[in-house]
């Protein structure tokens, strides 16, 4: 399929959702043997004619597991110019494999990694841990 542009008026971010699960302190025998986990999740919530939305969801926990989690939700909404409404009228397959093909880089547009990053880093610290500072980007998704 040939590399279609797309073409937004406005792009709209929103913070979705914040879960946070703090179970136990850490036992002294972890005090040097947890592992930090980041899984990154992203894909379409739903098209429409002139919009489409896609989620990011980002994880952060410790191993093991028990100990504490973090999980930032973000929606982002891309409202298609006319130029972009008019190239894909009853084209809605070609528009989501369009948006599947750009995705990463759509939410890059967005800052929406970094933002979720900044979050569980404030979270973290505000909790009385040292701030967990996760990359700014997108993680493998699993």
């Amino acid at each position: 399929m040939e590399e279609k542009t797309l073409y937004f008026t406005s792009i709209d971010v929103k913070l979705k959702n914040i879960n946070f699960d703090k179970k136990d302190d850490i036992p002294d025998e972890y005090q040097n043997g947890i592992d930090i986990v980041i899984k990154d999740t992203y894909g379409i919530d739903k098209i429409e004619k002139n919009y489409f939305t896609l989620v990011f969801d980002r994880y952060v926990g410790l191993n093991p597991e028990y100990l504490f989690a973090i999980n930032v939700k973000f929606e982002c909404k891309y409202i298609l110019n006319n130029k972009s409404i008019k190239e894909f009228e009853n084209k809605k397959e070609e528009l989501e494999e369009t948006i599947r093909m750009k995705m990463e880089k759509l939410l890059k547009m967005t800052s929406v990694v970094g933002r979720a990053s900044s979050l569980i880093s404030t979270i973290t610290n505000q909790i009385g841990l040292n701030p967990i500072i996760t990359p700014p980007s997108i993680q493998n998704q699993k």
